[in-house]
């Protein structure tokens, strides 16, 4: 019988500024990951430049979740996007793990789906 796959160690998620020129993006991203990081402190994120040739700081946002760390933090990610949202309005941003997407709606999104969606994606 073959033996089980592991689960990855770790998981990424993305998160970009759909509605946003890449230095406003650059600039959300930057302020969403400071947010994030003050929700969770065991997160691991950093912006990302989306294209290459450009020399904005980056428009995506990466989170990197340890195994161990994925559930315990889900929540604490969820509130820390919602409150960014409530906060900084940055029209849509889309979340993204693998081949599952959330697409939010800065100006008028139910954070609660928003969290139970987060909450199933990782």
């Amino acid at each position: 019988m073959p033996e089980p796959v592991p689960a990855p160690a770790t998981q990424e998620i993305s998160i970009q500024f759909d509605d946003l020129g890449p230095a406003e993006a650059g600039e959300k991203a930057a302020l969403l990951r400071e947010a994030l990081l003050d929700a969770a402190p065991g997160l691991s994120a950093e912006v990302r430049r989306g294209d290459g040739e450009t020399m904005d700081l980056g428009a995506t946002l990466i989170l990197v979740l340890g195994t161990p760390a994925v559930i315990a933090v889900a929540t604490q990610i969820a509130k820390g996007i919602g409150a960014f949202i409530a906060r900084e309005r940055p029209g849509r941003i889309r979340i993204r793990k693998g081949d599952t997407v959330i697409e939010v709606d800065g100006a008028s999104s139910d954070m609660a789906k928003v969290a139970e969606s987060l909450a199933k994606m990782v």
